[in-house]
């Protein structure tokens, strides 16, 4: 998640979209997260432009892949995402895109488990002694 922006506090109301959410983030941070430069993720998920923030806060389960345990001692539920409230504290990640330099564009969020590293990571890693 991104660390280039400190937290950014603003009333919203329900019917608020995605897209205004981020417009209202690049327009106090216009230099570092200009619009395509980011997403925002919410309940492990990055957050399409048209959903709302009563349909993202909306209760739902959700970061459950596991299965439900067999041992009744072991009591383990999926997380259940906020229900949007105007006087609660909702929050969604910034998602900061990498700049492919060859394309010349961003980059898609990928929130999947890679299996092996990317080249970039590769190259940031020391190597092994």
């Amino acid at each position: 998640m991104s660390q280039e922006v400190k937290s950014l506090n603003f009333a919203a109301e329900a019917n608020y979209t995605i897209r205004l959410c981020k417009e209202i983030v690049a327009y106090h941070y216009p230099d570092k997260m200009p619009l395509g430069s980011f997403e925002l993720v919410a309940s492990n998920k990055v957050r399409s432009d048209e959903e709302t923030l009563a349909e993202v806060f909306n209760g739902s389960a959700y970061a459950c892949e596991k299965e439900v345990a067999e041992d009744p001692c072991f009591d383990w539920v999926p997380r259940k995402e906020q229900i949007f409230d105007e006087h609660k504290l909702m929050q969604l990640s910034i998602w900061k895109k990498e700049w492919d330099a060859d394309a010349k564009c961003f980059e898609p969020v990928d929130l999947g488990c890679a299996d092996a590293p990317s080249p970039r990571t590769l190259r940031a890693r020391p190597a092994a002694a």
